[in-house]
């Protein structure tokens, strides 16, 4: 691995969005839809990996909708350690939603997702959101914060490359 480094801000790569929050009796049916144990138990999730589902009527679906390279975030927790906790969706085929408990990073900038999901799983970047995170009995984190984060990338031809090293790394571990 070779090149500089560049310090970017998460809003510079991500739009943010909070998630829907539905009634109780519009879960269990519906279109998929990601909440903070998909984030939390998944290394990426994709759509058959979601657990969930909501009723919602298609305009709501489409305004809540993750697709593709999307970064998901646990907007809170009772433990400082997992608030802003952040999982990638790597479906190309299938769109999904998303839920109150949840905030959407919505990709507008160039970056590799594999590489952003890697990098955001690493102990300075989980350190430089949770520091920022408030709260007592529940840590909370808010867009404003996500989009203040500053991490350092490489050149998209680099992200590529680290992020194809690392899946053949997993690839070996899961084997």
């Amino acid at each position: 691995f070779e090149g500089e480094w560049e310090e970017k801000q998460l809003g510079s790569l991500l739009e943010f969005k909070n998630g829907i929050n539905a009634s109780k009796e519009n879960y269990g049916r519906g279109v998929k839809f990601i909440n903070v144990l998909d984030i939390l138990n998944n290394n990426f999730i994709t759509y058959d990996k979601i657990i969930g589902s909501v009723d919602v009527q298609q305009n709501v679906a489409d305004k809540y909708s993750v697709n593709y390279g999307d970064i998901l975030f646990q907007r809170s927790s009772e433990t400082r350690e997992e608030v802003g906790t952040a999982n990638v969706y790597l479906d190309r085929e299938h769109t999904a939603t998303f839920g109150g408990f949840v905030i959407r990073g919505r990709k507008i900038g160039n970056y590799n997702p594999v590489f952003l999901n890697e990098l955001l799983k690493t102990g300075s970047a989980r350190d430089s959101i949770t520091s920022k995170s408030g709260g007592s009995t529940r840590f909370n984190v808010g867009q404003e914060i996500l989009s203040s984060i500053k991490l350092l990338f490489p050149e998209i031809n680099e992200q590529t490359k680290i992020a194809d090293f690392l899946s053949i790394c997993d690839e070996g571990i899961d084997h």
